[in-house]
């Protein structure tokens, strides 16, 4: 007897803030959902930075001022146009039609290597046991593991909707690339390291 996998529905938030009935509602793409505020706000200040782009966005979900959307494709531009020093948060879509992680990786890897970026913090799975981890955990300044597991928000309601996987920032800097990353827990709601 095969079961059939269940896509999680949310249902969509009117113009007058009432929720249309369930028959009206719609999936949600999990390659949309945002980065909670608290989460970003806590890791500038725990890198002592603001970031000033932020890589895989929509103008609903971005977390810099200046952001590449899908339709820009930031796996093939520049990810510095004006000449400034980057800073650059991302947290890429997971789904292999967006590039697989790996692809996002090697890209802000790229980006530092190329002298247009001075440091990149990717959101990603904690998942040690993929090839893109083997291929670019050894090449990061930083691996911050993320405790507890983070609540994504769906854009269009703010509902939160809790991951099922765990997650680990990767952080890659200017000067220290193929150097033994220093691995970190971070809780990401105090902004505090516990080891």
């Amino acid at each position: 007897m095969a079961i059939k996998k269940k896509k999680k529905v949310v249902k969509k938030v009117v113009e007058k803030g009432k929720r249309q009935k369930s028959s009206d509602s719609i999936t949600v793409d999990k390659d949309e959902r945002q980065t909670p505020k608290l989460l970003v706000e806590n890791l500038e200040a725990a890198l002592e930075i603001y970031f000033n782009l932020d890589a895989a966005a929509t103008g609903r979900n971005k977390k810099a001022k200046k952001f590449i959307s899908k339709r820009q494709d930031a796996l093939s531009i520049s990810w510095n146009d004006d000449g400034k020093k980057k800073y650059v948060f991302c947290n890429p879509p997971y789904s292999i039609k967006a590039g697989g992680i790996g692809a996002w990786l090697e890209k802000g890897i790229n980006e530092i290597n190329a002298g247009r970026v001075h440091l990149v913090a990717f959101l990603i799975t904690q998942d040690s046991g993929v090839k893109w981890h083997a291929d670019y955990s050894g090449k990061c300044a930083e691996i911050w593991e993320v405790f507890p597991r983070i609540k994504f928000v769906h854009p269009d309601i703010e509902e939160k909707a809790g991951a099922n996987f765990s997650s680990s920032i990767f952080i890659y800097k200017k000067g220290f690339m193929n150097v033994q990353p220093v691995v970190r827990l971070w809780d990401w709601q105090t902004g505090k390291f516990i080891w």
